[in-house]
């Protein structure tokens, strides 16, 4: 991954983790005529790695699970047939 504006480095639960700055500018609703405030900001990303993809897959299968679990309860056929 090209760092080359943003500071990579370790977080604490072991995810790598790259700190890029940059400027925010913001101005009120209504005052389109006043110069933007300008305000440094760091943004924070953690990239989606396979090993997190895995685990959001599995955890997609088990709220499958629950939600065909809740479907044969309210309908009343636990006769499943797949």
């Amino acid at each position: 991954m090209d760092t080359s504006k943003g500071t990579e480095k370790i977080n604490e639960e072991g995810e790598e983790e790259i700190i890029v700055d940059a400027t925010n500018y913001k101005s009120s609703a209504g005052h389109e005529q006043e110069e933007p405030q300008k305000e440094n900001v760091k943004i924070t990303h953690v990239p989606l790695t396979y090993e997190k993809r895995g685990t959001r897959d599995s955890m997609a299968a088990k709220v499958a699970e629950k939600i065909e679990s809740a479907k044969e309860t309210v309908t009343g056929d636990h006769n499943k047939t797949d």
